[in-house]
């Protein structure tokens, strides 16, 4: 794996690739420092498409898990408008073993169909354990945006919250020990 040869980085995705994030610190924790999904959250938790959470591939969960159907769910509704119901896990939750430790920022813009699916993700992400948050571009003063922002006019203003972000989640001296929580 590319990171075993380059050491500790912080993992950026996007759309269909958002999942990838997550499965590479589910393969290599100990040097994925951070995880920055753009517009990429992998849809809602425990649907058909994502049977394990947020991905079709197995992940670690604690205590462990041989097949997701173990996994009890409860359908939650949200308040926030546009958002649809989505599946958490019951009481006591599992938590995500290897992802455990690792800070993660699930990005959306304005104007993307997508931005519905992150509030759901996110809230998956924290009841699992997660360090996960949302960063929604409107809140931080930029409208208007799409799902392909980086390739918009504004790109540069799209990306000094990220960059932010980074700075104050991410730690500079390496990824979390191999194992820790």
């Amino acid at each position: 794996m590319l990171l075993d040869k380059i050491g500790p980085a912080i993992i950026m995705t996007h759309s269909a690739g958002g999942p990838f994030g997550w499965l590479v610190a589910e393969a290599r924790p100990g040097l994925v420092k951070g995880i920055i999904v753009i517009e990429g959250a992998g849809g809602s938790p425990f649907s058909q498409q994502t049977p394990w959470g947020l991905s079709t591939i197995p992940v670690t969960y604690d205590p462990p898990v041989k097949d997701p159907a173990e996994i009890k769910t409860k359908t939650v509704t949200p308040t926030e408008p546009g958002v649809q119901p989505y599946k958490l896990q019951e009481e006591p939750a599992r938590k995500l073993k290897n992802l455990l430790g690792i800070p993660m920022v699930l990005v959306t813009a304005e104007a993307s169909f997508a931005a519905p699916g992150s509030p759901a993700a996110a809230a998956f992400l924290k009841q699992a354990g997660c360090q996960a948050e949302e960063l929604r571009l409107a809140d931080h003063g930029i409208h208007g945006n799409g799902h392909m922002m980086m390739t918009e006019k504004n790109n540069r203003e799209v990306l000094q919250p990220i960059l932010d972000w980074i700075k104050k989640n991410v730690s500079a001296s390496g990824a979390k020990p191999t194992g820790v929580a």
